[in-house]
């Protein structure tokens, strides 16, 4: 496995180490952070969230990531999913990183203090892109930067 591989999966697993951890802490899903699964769905019979829950995520993904959620269609496609929430977090990053803000989406006044995303573990995303994950788009301005290190390939199915 290359470097910049390496270096993106270790940022990935953080970001979803702290994603589920949100779940289980700020939530309060009644399961062990590390059993819950990339591809669980947040509602319904996944997680069980309902609307107040969805609203909670929202601050959440604020508080923790320094972003907000487009109230849109973009927003309800990205919390479908566990992974799409870290496919979008990730590719926020990418995007604060390069010098651009995806359009349809604010930089938070609280969140990591300074309006960009807390740092997340020891992964780092420096010269990385999250790219494109399936419908992880704002409009159509695409939210990555220029592509993933070579070999990456990022998103999930659409469930």
């Amino acid at each position: 496995m290359t470097p910049d591989l390496q270096s993106y999966v270790t940022h990935r697993e953080a970001v979803l180490d702290r994603v589920r951890t949100l779940l289980v802490e700020r939530l309060h899903v009644e399961r062990e952070p590390d059993t819950i699964d990339p591809d669980t769905p947040l509602f319904g019979t996944g997680l069980g969230l309902d609307s107040v829950d969805a609203v909670e995520l929202v601050v959440s993904l604020e508080d923790t990531f320094g972003l907000q959620l487009p109230d849109d269609a973009l927003g309800r496609r990205v919390m479908r999913t566990v992974g799409k929430l870290v496919d979008m977090v990730l590719s926020y990053e990418a995007a604060v990183a390069a010098g651009t803000l995806p359009e349809g989406f604010e930089a938070s006044a609280e969140g990591a203090g300074s309006g960009e995303p807390e740092a997340v573990g020891g992964g780092g995303t420096e010269g990385l892109t999250a790219g494109e994950s399936e419908g992880v788009r704002a409009g159509t301005t695409n939210v990555a930067a220029a592509g993933e290190p070579e070999g990456v390939e990022v998103g999930n199915a659409e469930q």
